[in-house]
């Protein structure tokens, strides 16, 4: 159909009826419009809804974070001392060893007497005890701390954990 064609069918018409078509038309499209407010209005509600929902799980995560940290950091304090006292040790008795007045010993047996050695093996004599080389002190110095700071990183860790455990029971 051409333009014109539907331009003489609508001539045709009584006003009445273009009126009714026209009317009709428009409380069809101002129904739609007004449908799709009020959809937009309840889509933006929801969103909203979603927004502040995110933003309050946003402020608990951090509110958590926030006390997970001042825990951690009140268990570094508490442990804080304890290494230093540590550390204060290790290093009074390294000065001792290095001094002379405490010697590092190793735990061992020389043979019995009267047991012959083969010829050309080392040995120490009946009244020396045997002894650390002292290359080999700094290592063990090292492997002291190794331990001790070992130990307190756990310690830190179970005490977290079990202060973590008896906040979820509360």
């Amino acid at each position: 159909m051409d333009p014109l064609s539907i331009l003489a069918m609508v001539r045709g018409l009584p006003w009445k009826v273009i009126g009714a078509i026209a009317l009709a038309a428009g409380i069809f499209f101002g129904g739609w419009t007004v449908n799709g407010w009020r959809w937009q209005s309840k889509w933006d509600n929801r969103e909203a809804a979603y927004s502040k929902a995110a933003e309050k799980s946003s402020e608990e995560a951090r509110a958590k974070e926030t006390d997970w940290a001042a825990r951690f950091a009140a268990v570094d304090k508490e442990r804080e001392a304890e290494r230093t006292k540590a550390n204060e040790e290790i290093a009074r008795f390294r000065a001792a060893v290095d001094d002379g007045a405490v010697r590092l010993r190793v735990r061992a047996h020389c043979p019995a007497p009267g047991v012959s050695q083969p010829a050309g093996t080392p040995g120490v004599g009946d009244a020396a005890a045997p002894e650390l080389d002292p290359a080999a002190r700094q290592d063990y110095f090292a492997l002291r701390q190794g331990i001790l700071d070992l130990e307190r990183q756990l310690n830190e860790a179970q005490d977290l954990l079990e202060r973590e455990r008896h906040d979820a029971q509360r």
